[in-house]
């Protein structure tokens, strides 16, 4: 997997060796004011809201959304993905839920939010597109500074240090369904977590 983060505007680019051509912009924001109007423009299918918005909460790093990100395009090369868009399909395989309304609501943006991923996968062919719509971002840093304009909050590093102080493990042993009894070594949680996503579907 290749790992690019750029520490001077606080982007993170990934990709992975089987899907060259794919390029994953990660941002992640604190103190998000306006997740209501993200939710409403995403209930109402507002093009300009094609990105898909995450909670954070429920992860223990970077790595636990590296592992969804690369089952969605596993799942998309051989057309299995789930869900009606890529995007809902990315929150889709962070949850242990079949259900894809359920996932999205425990996974994805709530009207409250306060701490936001926001993911968008470049040089993928998205059959919910308009491509005769040429006013839609096209480039990465086009979509980087649309993501600025639509989220209204501050813009942190994308890192596994950020994501711990936003980490509720509370909301991940409800969500995970992992019992009262959970593993205070995140390592261990973490591969259990991983576990969960990459045996989804089996």
């Amino acid at each position: 997997m290749s790992f690019n983060l750029n520490k001077s505007d606080k982007s993170l680019i990934i990709s992975f060796k089987q899907f060259p051509d794919v390029e994953i912009l990660i941002l992640l924001f604190s103190n998000v004011r306006n997740s209501s109007e993200i939710k409403e423009n995403l209930l109402s299918s507002n093009s300009s809201y094609n990105y898909s918005f995450i909670n954070p909460k429920n992860l223990l790093n970077l790595e636990q959304l590296f592992s969804s990100i690369y089952k969605t395009l596993i799942n998309y090369k051989n057309n299995e993905v789930k869900s009606k868009t890529l995007n809902s399909e990315f929150i889709f395989q962070l949850s242990p839920n079949k259900n894809i309304f359920d996932s999205i609501k425990r996974f994805g943006i709530a009207q409250d939010l306060k701490d936001l991923i926001v993911l968008k996968a470049l040089n993928i062919e998205e059959k919910e597109i308009d491509k005769t719509d040429h006013s839609q971002p096209n480039s990465l840093q086009d979509h980087y500074k649309h993501i600025l304009e639509i989220v209204d909050g501050d813009l942190i590093e994308p890192n596994d240090e950020n994501i711990s102080k936003i980490t509720d493990l509370d909301l991940i042993r409800k969500n995970y369904k992992l019992g009262k009894e959970i593993s205070t070594d995140k390592q261990i949680l973490l591969k259990e977590l991983i576990g969960v996503i990459q045996l989804k579907g089996y």
